[in-house]
């Protein structure tokens, strides 16, 4: 009997997690993943270049100019997305990316989310957040 409680518990806990917010930053897929186009005339740089992502690999994954690509696609289905600028803080500035992710604006025009202190929908489009 304690075990079918905690399954039905653990059901309605699941199914009430409705909500997906997508954490990113601002502007397109950064550097540590790839420099983006154009691939042929330099060096591979970034994770996912060195891992052999060509312009057609990119442009399905995370080309924002693309509205079908797996970047932009995430961030149409999500129902919030926490917007950071935290591209602007070099890897050692820990604080900095700490502070600005805490403030940073959650873009969402999902009912339940725009009660979230933060929550907004800006009036001009944020790249990377929408």
């Amino acid at each position: 009997m304690v075990l079918k409680t905690r399954e039905t518990h653990l059901q309605r806990v699941i199914q009430s997690l409705q909500e997906v917010i997508y954490l990113t930053r601002r502007t397109d897929e950064t550097v540590f993943i790839s420099k983006g186009p154009p691939f042929e005339s330099r060096k591979p740089s970034g994770l996912a270049e060195l891992l052999g992502i060509n312009k057609i690999g990119f442009e399905k994954i995370y080309s924002l100019d693309n509205p079908e690509s797996s970047f932009s696609s995430a961030l149409k289905a999500a129902d919030g997305v926490w917007c950071t600028d935290s591209n602007k803080f070099s890897a050692y500035e820990q604080v900095g990316i700490a502070l600005d992710a805490w403030n940073s604006p959650m873009l969402t025009k999902n009912q339940y989310l725009e009660n979230i202190s933060n929550a907004a929908w800006p009036a001009d489009k944020i790249r990377g957040c929408q």
